[in-house]
């Protein structure tokens, strides 16, 4: 998994995420935690590669969406597949991610 910054260091993009799971989503929390996102900035989580999420997935976004919250940084989804937008839309996940 990958978390790379562009635009002036106000978007940071996570790839390389094969499945949301529990382990995943602590990956992706650590790198956060490394670049130290800055208030206004937008983290993407681009699933282009991702075809499953778990229980401890979901649990584990949305503890991310609540430490992101907490300092101001955004986090939106993109390149997600259609099995996984109903997912999404099911659990009524989109009120807290924007997807793209």
């Amino acid at each position: 998994m990958d978390l790379a910054s562009r635009k002036k260091g106000k978007l940071l993009t996570a790839s390389g995420i094969n499945a949301l799971n529990s382990e995943t989503t602590e990956q992706i929390s650590s790198l956060l935690s490394e670049k130290n996102p800055a208030k206004g900035t937008v983290v993407e989580l681009d699933l282009s590669e991702s075809g499953e999420i778990t229980a401890s997935g979901i649990a584990g976004l949305l503890r991310l969406y609540d430490s992101m919250q907490k300092i101001g940084v955004q986090i939106q989804v993109s390149s997600i597949s259609k099995n996984l937008a109903s997912v999404f839309r099911l659990l009524r996940l989109t009120r807290f991610f924007d997807i793209r």
